[in-house]
């Protein structure tokens, strides 16, 4: 079905004209889709190129999203090459990634390998320093998105932070950033961390996790007892320009690149009464609500599903935008945040209301100035207000970035 309205009028035009702000069609024009096909992640080349003999205790930080191009799982390859690992920790989602989101995490242990998985997505987001004591180094590989509110980027954070403490050297295995070829979104004010939102840069900061590994230690967010060993194992074959399909979705409501490359500027309706297709089978590929059937003759019937135990409006019709009709090239050619897609969906409100809370939307937005956004339903403002930090920004990273644009 077609949407009736102006919303997605509106989207379609903004992605084919060229200059107007959201997207661009001219700036991308070499930008490639990679696959694990075309790409070397830094797990591979460790377990490659690296001896594990000079390592005794070693703890992996991984998911499921934690495999090489031939799909093995690290944990599995590293066992094979008898790599002394002593425990796994597991992040969001879980070790093999079939938690729901904000699903607490129990440690426990993997079938597969027999090795004990601890939780840092339990009673504690942060790695226990009693675990580090009989720990030489902490091997970290998870699949990120790019986006500061997914957790993946605070967990890298806090297992760096008690690294710090702890003097326990790190060695990130670098993966391609899927949203790495733009930056946008006010940068996070302290006040308003969080665990998603944990560091002072943008809503998309175009860095991968190893290169903001480096800025971690660089910008001494972490305060390190005394000198600090971090080593980045980087991935072959990523180029910034370019986006990169997962070999495994890195979460469970991101089953593909589109919901992939709509989630950073989709994400921010989790703090709104809008569906955005949890229980669907367009998770962050629809906008929808139960009170759009006048506007719109799209629907979904949110239900449970994997991932989704209990998604918002279960079992009510929500009408609204189908957003997976966009191609991915549609998408790649994208400069910035869509703001749009708030601003739209805030018409069809006569009050603020919909916004049902507000505190975790200044999370996500990292700043309480976002009501700016909405006062007048004009986007360019809103940009303009945080247009000066990020260049800021932009110059403070320059000097951790790892791959050619």
């Amino acid at each position: 079905m077609i949407a009736k309205s102006y919303f997605l009028e509106k989207i379609v035009c903004i992605l084919v004209l060229v200059g107007l702000g959201t997207y661009s069609l001219s700036a991308q024009s070499q930008a490639r889709i990679l696959t694990h096909r075309d790409v070397e992640p830094g797990a591979e080349v460790l377990v490659n190129e690296w001896d594990p003999d000079g390592f005794a205790r070693v703890a992996v930080v991984a998911h499921a999203g934690s495999v090489l191009s031939d799909g093995r799982h690290l944990v599995d390859a590293l066992v094979e090459k008898n790599w002394p690992i002593s425990f796994i920790y597991a992040p969001e989602h879980g070790f093999r990634s079939d938690a729901d989101a904000g699903a607490a995490i129990s440690d426990g242990r993997d079938p597969t390998s027999g090795l004990p998985v601890k939780s840092l997505y339990g009673s504690s987001k942060r790695p226990k320093a009693e675990d580090l004591h009989n720990v030489d180094v902490i091997l970290f590989d998870l699949q990120d998105v790019g986006v500061r509110f997914y957790t993946y980027l605070s967990t890298l954070y806090y297992v760096l932070d008690v690294a710090a403490e702890c003097g326990v050297p790190v060695i990130v295995l670098d993966r391609p950033n899927p949203n790495g070829f733009y930056v946008d979104g006010p940068i996070l004010d302290t006040v308003f961390s969080s665990f998603v939102g944990a560091l002072p840069v943008p809503v998309v900061h175009g860095m991968t996790l190893g290169e903001m590994a480096q800025m971690i230690v660089g910008e001494r967010w972490v305060q390190p007892s005394g000198a600090f060993n971090l080593q980045v194992v980087p991935c072959r074959g990523y180029r910034k320009r370019d986006t990169y399909t997962p070999a495994v979705p890195p979460s469970p409501n991101l089953p593909n690149l589109r919901s992939i490359l709509l989630y950073p500027s989709l994400c921010f309706f989790e703090a709104t009464s809008c569906s955005i297709g949890r229980g669907t089978n367009q998770q962050f590929q629809i906008v929808a609500h139960p009170d759009w059937q006048l506007s719109y003759d799209y629907y979904v019937r949110p239900e449970p599903k994997h991932g989704a135990k209990s998604p918002k409006h279960q079992d009510r019709r929500c009408y609204g935008v189908d957003l997976s009709q966009l191609s991915e090239e549609d998408l790649l050619q994208r400069q910035s945040l869509d703001w749009s897609l708030l601003t739209e969906a805030a018409a069809h409100f006569t009050n603020d209301r919909w916004i049902d809370r507000p505190e975790f939307m200044n999370l996500l937005m990292g700043t309480d100035s976002w009501h700016q956004l909405f006062s007048s339903f004009s986007t360019r403002d809103w940009r303009d207000s945080y247009e000066e930090d990020l260049k800021v920004f932009l110059n403070k990273r320059e000097k951790y970035l790892i791959y050619d644009e």
